[in-house]
């Protein structure tokens, strides 16, 4: 396989491999409550991405998460509602302000973002050391490499 053919395959084996199986059975390894781990079932990769993103950006309005992500505002508007119908988010009114909906996170929400945040702390360790195989100048090689690429998707 020439290095074009190999590096557009790997590319497209990244782009298309699905992680939310190994999260998911991370974070109910990692928890201790049957409520959580039920909770944790329920919640796909981009709702803990979600979750996450308004527990680091509490008392945040939507359009203000959506910044932070790489989702529509329509389908944040969505997972946010059923982040709420969860009781993992809580929205709110500023008493000046009903117009705005302001979210912030439960303390269940907490703990599910904590889980999350652990495992993502645990994948950027392994990366870490995997990455010590290389020497600085092909590190340095693919990320020029990989930041073309994304320059070249997005014109």
């Amino acid at each position: 396989m020439n290095n074009f053919k190999k590096i557009s395959h790997e590319l497209r084996r990244y782009r298309n491999y699905d992680n939310t199986e190994k999260v998911r059975n991370y974070l109910l390894e990692h928890t201790v409550s049957d409520g959580l781990a039920e909770l944790l079932n329920s919640l796909s990769i981009s709702d803990l991405d979600v979750l996450s993103t308004v527990i680091r950006h509490h008392d945040s309005r939507i359009s203000e998460i959506v910044k932070h992500l790489s989702f529509t505002q329509g389908a944040v508007s969505k997972i946010v509602n059923k982040l709420f119908r969860l009781q993992l988010i809580e929205k709110y009114h500023l008493a000046d302000n009903k117009k705005d909906t302001y979210l912030k996170g439960t303390e269940t929400g907490e703990k599910i973002h904590l889980l999350h945040a652990e495992y993502h702390r645990e994948m950027d360790q392994r990366l870490l050391n995997f990455s010590k195989g290389f020497s600085a100048n092909e590190l340095s090689l693919i990320g020029n490499f990989l930041a073309s690429i994304n320059d070249l998707r997005e014109e």
